[in-house]
């Protein structure tokens, strides 16, 4: 029941939608609002000729319709969160140049190594947002399998650092995998939860496997803040997937056993616990670094010490404890200042995560907000003292190389999601 009147008015409304992926979607709507509205008509009584003439004159003026649906569609970035990022990472910048200038870190070149990092990192951002987000929604089982692979490989071939196979070595390259993989399962499952048939035993031993391949393979590799950041977020997509709830009962408390039984079989893990609630029983060894965080700490008030911090005090103090020189450094006033952001760095991710009508969009904002929440969230606890100190950086600030790349990759990501917030592709999918 197209004719051309009718193209020609829902042309028009499109030329006023400076958003053209938009367009389809609208073209679609309207089609359909003008269909049942003549038939309506035509049940009145009217040819279709007649009825068709006296739809458009309901739907209204074209002008004033696509001017309204330009402001509805605006294409534009979740500002918030690409400011607080840039923020996060040029407070990254700025901590890592005063460790060298005042030879906290011995790493020569590190400080013009995180520039290029962060720059690549700002690139792939930008050319991430232009990047049309649902073509990944075609490859869920590829990516899957593909990364499933990549650390199995890595379990096999790559040289463990402290004892961690985190990074797997290309030539002059190194790839953090274990921080990409996460953010690649996200993609996968975005997809591939939702495509199951979860009123079939099958479709639950599907499920099952997307469970027990990538924690099977994170334990291998030794990566104890993997797995729990994976776990959490396969929990999140099954509870917004409305699995089962006997199901999903049933893996939390098989994973809280599990979890339990290892702690108890292994002396180690259990000394770990032990001496996070009481460092003071190994105060040479395991407790060491509770120590040395809480002596620092203790010594700062306000507004900080200034660029006093003690020469090769502390490990690791440029990635996974950074978060105590800042607060040694620029004070409580910056730590306080910086949870801040990174509370409203997590609610905007939920924000955009409701005002995405995609629901693959909206699956992969919620993964990526789990990643970051608890990446940051247990960093932050761990410096103060509330978590046992594994080892997980702060994403964007911490020194990082591949691992910088992919967390800015992620934003981009989120970013090419929001400017198409409006976008459903619901009825786009169906007519495929």
């Amino acid at each position: 029941m197209v004719n051309s009147k009718v193209e020609e008015y829902i042309k028009e409304i499109c030329s006023y939608v400076k958003f053209k992926k938009a367009h389809k979607e609208i073209r679609i709507e309207f089609l359909n609002h003008i269909e049942e509205k003549t038939e309506d008509l035509m049940l009145e009584g009217m040819n279709e000729e007649e009825a068709s003439k006296k739809a458009l004159v309901e739907m209204g003026q074209a002008e004033i319709i696509g001017k309204q649906l330009n402001q509805s569609h605006k294409a534009t970035p979740e500002w918030t969160i690409l400011i607080i990022t840039v923020l996060f990472s040029l407070l990254g910048l700025v901590t890592t140049y005063h460790m060298l200038a005042n030879e906290v870190v011995p790493y020569s070149g590190s400080l013009s190594k995180n520039v290029t990092f962060n720059i690549i990192g700002y690139i792939s951002i930008l050319g991430v947002y232009f990047f049309d987000y649902k073509k990944l929604e075609k490859y869920p089982a590829k990516i899957f399998i593909g990364i499933s692979v990549i650390l199995l490989l890595q379990h096999l071939f790559a040289a463990p650092v402290y004892g961690r196979e985190t990074w797997l070595t290309l030539g002059p390259l190194s790839v953090n995998t274990t921080e990409l993989s996460l953010f690649l399962y996200v993609i996968s499952l975005s997809k591939l939860i939702r495509s199951l048939d979860l009123k079939s035993v099958k479709g639950y031993v599907y499920l099952t496997l997307m469970l027990l391949i990538p924690v099977s393979l994170y334990i291998m590799l030794k990566v104890s803040m993997e797995i729990m950041v994976y776990l959490v977020v396969f929990i999140m997509f099954m509870f917004i997937s409305k699995v089962k709830l006997a199901y999903l009962l049933s893996v939390i408390g098989t994973l809280i056993t599990g979890g339990g039984l290892i702690v108890l079989s292994a002396p180690y893990q259990l000394k770990r616990i032990l001496i996070f609630t009481n460092p003071e029983s190994d105060p040479t060894n395991a407790g060491y670094l509770y120590i040395q965080i809480k002596k620092l700490l203790a010594s700062v008030g306000f507004k900080g010490n200034g660029f006093t911090f003690p020469k090769r005090g502390l490990p690791i103090v440029d990635s996974d404890l950074v978060l105590t020189y800042i607060i040694y450094t620029f004070g409580w006033i910056a730590g306080i200042t910086l949870i801040i952001l990174v509370l409203v760095f997590i609610a905007r991710m939920v924000i955009a995560a409701k005002e995405v009508k995609d629901i693959y969009g909206r699956f992969l904002i919620w993964g990526f907000m789990c990643i970051f929440a608890m990446e940051f969230i247990w960093n932050i606890l761990m410096i103060l003292g509330f978590a046992p100190i594994v080892s997980v950086t702060l994403p964007f600030i911490s020194y990082g190389g591949s691992r910088t790349i992919t967390q800015m990759s992620a934003i981009g990501i989120i970013m090419s999601i929001y400017k198409g917030k409006s976008l459903s592709y619901a009825r786009l999918d169906s007519l495929k």
